[in-house]
């Protein structure tokens, strides 16, 4: 073998480097068009349906609809309070908090804001008895079919 440093130029370097070993070099390096499947015999792809995206048509009337959205990012407890104090005031709250309990994930707006007057703090301290009750409870009063009495846990506990 042949030292880097003992050759002359960079061409022959360079020669050095890509040549291969008649060896190393196979009769037929490339898949035969037997192994190769053909694009028309593979097996239909499955369509994907889009989930259909929850109607946000009540966030038209929500009280936070043009304030600055930086004020619904909880940083301090301070900024917390303002938004919730904006929450308290508005009439779709509670479609807001559904939306915020049930796929905040899909949300426009993520997991990771004041929504329906509740932190993300607040609404992950929800024990998964509380969450569905709540959930329930929201559920049965956007289609008016309660059943229980309003949830007054919404207010948001001491933390």
């Amino acid at each position: 073998m042949v030292k880097c440093s003992t050759l002359q130029s960079t061409t022959e370097y360079l020669t050095h480097r890509t040549t291969r070993p008649p060896e190393t070099i196979t009769e037929d390096p490339m898949p035969t068009p037997a192994l190769i499947r053909p694009a028309a015999t593979a097996p239909p792809v499955p369509p994907v349906a889009p989930r259909p995206r929850p109607d946000r048509g009540w966030a038209r009337a929500a009280a936070c609809d043009g304030t600055d959205p930086a004020l619904f990012d909880p940083v301090n407890r301070h900024v917390a309070e303002r938004a919730t104090a904006v929450c308290a005031t508005c009439p779709v709250r509670r479609a807001c908090l559904l939306e915020a309990l049930t796929d905040e994930s899909d949300s426009a707006y993520g997991p990771w804001l004041v929504r329906g007057g509740l932190t993300p703090k607040e609404r992950r301290e929800l024990s998964p008895h509380e969450r569905s009750a709540l959930v329930a409870d929201l559920r049965a009063t956007a289609v008016g079919t309660r059943t229980t009495a309003p949830a007054a846990t919404i207010a948001p506990s001491a933390a």
